[in-house]
């Protein structure tokens, strides 16, 4: 997942507030071999709405940077090819 799009989540699931949520900046799931990428730990129906909140905010910013936010095709590359991972507690959501 490029950073831009980890920070655009983390952003909107900080404004909407009272999630149980974090960022995982070093997650290695199953299959990666070591690699590691960003990964954000919550409840499945938490991250939709954190997507859904960062694509909103993606359409309302006026003083977007494509340098620093990144381009609405990256985020979208990025939100539609991510994979999950429940280890018996909350779920894993990586790219």
């Amino acid at each position: 997942m490029r950073k831009t799009t980890a920070r655009r989540l983390a952003v909107a699931a900080e404004s909407i507030g009272g999630l149980d949520f974090r960022v995982d900046s070093k997650y290695s799931g199953r299959g990666m071999f070591g690699k590691t990428t960003t990964a954000f730990v919550c409840e499945p129906t938490e991250f939709m709405s954190i997507v859904l909140e960062a694509a909103h905010d993606f359409e309302d910013c006026d003083s977007h940077d494509e340098n620093t936010d990144g381009t609405w095709d990256e985020f979208v590359a990025d939100i539609t090819t991510y994979k999950s991972d429940d280890m018996g507690r909350d779920q894993k959501v990586y790219y």
